[in-house]
């Protein structure tokens, strides 16, 4: 399986290569191709390769960065086990499931941003099991700063209280929550189901950091809320 392994990569460093010369030659520019290959193939680096790809374009300020295609490219890495899991005979271990690969796209969605990237980290939200991935869907979507619907706010309070339902939930995955709450919501979106998420995390499970974030949060939707009042 190692050896497999070793020459998958090989031939696809060597592809990826070739690529990249020919479509140097032709003067195309490579880079989506390139970073479409990385993300289609079945390995879990060259998945990440793709991811850092995009993120130098973004760094670049390359207009390949806000393609389509790239966005889907993105996307389609960000909930890949949940969308098309892909399993090796009868084995229950998914295949494609691969946290850092996710745990990068949800970066590359909150830079990113737009309608698109919100619903891809909210199909994400709805599925995700890993604390580490979770987390940086939070603070992607709080650093996109939208609540459409007030869709933001309405997924990220039913996932935290099926959370903590079952156990307390991993502090810094609390803390990235409010963060997003903090970013997206305002006091038209402020349900109370929103209201006691908050009070969920200002609770005494949770750390004197967290309680801080909770109080906070709750301090600036009242602002807001008083801000309203005088303006009406």
């Amino acid at each position: 399986m190692r050896n497999q392994a070793k020459i998958l990569i090989i031939a696809g460093v060597l592809f990826t290569w070739c690529l990249s010369m020919v479509s140097a030659q032709s003067g195309e520019s490579s880079h989506i191709d390139i970073i479409r290959f990385q993300a289609e193939s079945g390995i879990e680096e060259f998945k990440i390769d793709a991811l850092e790809s995009v993120d130098q374009l973004l760094e670049e300020n390359n207009a390949d960065a806000s393609s389509q295609e790239i966005l889907e490219i993105v996307i389609k890495l960000a909930i890949e086990p949940y969308s098309n899991p892909q399993r090796t005979g009868i084995s229950p271990i998914i295949a494609n499931d691969h946290p850092n690969v996710r745990y990068a796209a949800a970066v590359l969605l909150g830079k990113i941003g737009g309608l698109q990237a919100i619903n891809g980290l909210l199909q994400m939200l709805k599925h995700e099991q890993n604390n580490d991935v979770l987390k940086n869907i939070m603070y992607a979507l709080g650093n996109i700063g939208q609540n459409p619907e007030a869709r933001v706010t309405q997924a990220i309070a039913r996932r935290i209280k099926s959370l903590d339902n079952v156990e307390k939930i991993d502090e810094e995955l609390a803390f990235a929550s409010l963060f997003a709450i903090g970013e997206v919501s305002s006091i038209d979106t402020a349900s109370d189901e929103l209201y006691q998420t908050i009070l969920i995390l200002y609770g005494d499970r949770y750390s004197q950091l967290v309680q801080d974030k909770a109080w906070a949060v709750l301090q600036k939707l009242w602002q807001k809320d008083q801000g309203s009042d005088q303006t009406r």
